[in-house]
């Protein structure tokens, strides 16, 4: 018997015009890429993409096939390091360094969708505002906004804000220090 209750695949496709990628198991299909995707980044730092993470305005291409991709801002944009699964980058909340998105409206622009994040937190902040590790704004302003991230008394946050103040917040008791974590909101 075994207490392994997952498994790790690691596949790589090189395709420049991919429509869909789906996962068969136990006969049920699974998809993993398709049209409705909106922004996926790898911080991988692939050159063949048009990536060069050795600045502040670095690229960071999105894989998806709407094009939102980001430049890293402040600073250098955070330092590339080792990440839980090939490369990310390392952010020091103190300086706000972060990583910007192409405006578009598909990032929010629907009523159902899904965020999703690795993050492991050097610090955990002492605020009800947190670090936010994702954070899509809506409009040309940024009063309204859905995030994920990590905030005070080690919480996992998803919120929404309308306006600029708090409409939904979720907070849930996970979070520390050196650890990996995969953050999903659905």
């Amino acid at each position: 018997t075994t207490t392994n209750t997952s498994i790790e695949i690691n596949v790589s496709i090189e395709e420049a015009n991919l429509d869909e990628v789906k996962f068969n198991w136990n006969g049920t299909n699974y998809t993993m890429y398709n049209d409705s995707l909106v922004l996926m980044m790898n911080f991988d730092n692939v050159s063949a993409l048009g990536e060069s993470y050795s600045s502040s305005d670095s690229v960071v291409v999105d894989l998806s096939s709407v094009g939102n991709n980001g430049i890293t801002k402040n600073s250098v944009g955070g330092s590339w390091t080792t990440g839980k699964y090939g490369g990310a980058f390392d952010f020091e909340a103190s300086s706000s360094e972060y990583i910007i998105s192409s405006a578009s409206n598909s990032i929010i622009n629907e009523e159902n969708f899904t965020m999703s994040a690795w993050f492991n937190p050097n610090t955990i902040a002492a605020d009800d505002g947190g670090d936010r590790v994702i954070t899509f704004y809506k409009g040309a302003s940024a009063g309204s906004a859905i995030y994920i991230g990590v905030g005070n008394s080690n919480k996992f946050q998803f919120g929404y804000t309308n306006d600029g103040a708090v409409f939904s917040q979720v907070n849930v008791d996970i979070i520390s220090t050196g650890n990996w974590y995969h953050g999903v909101v659905v």
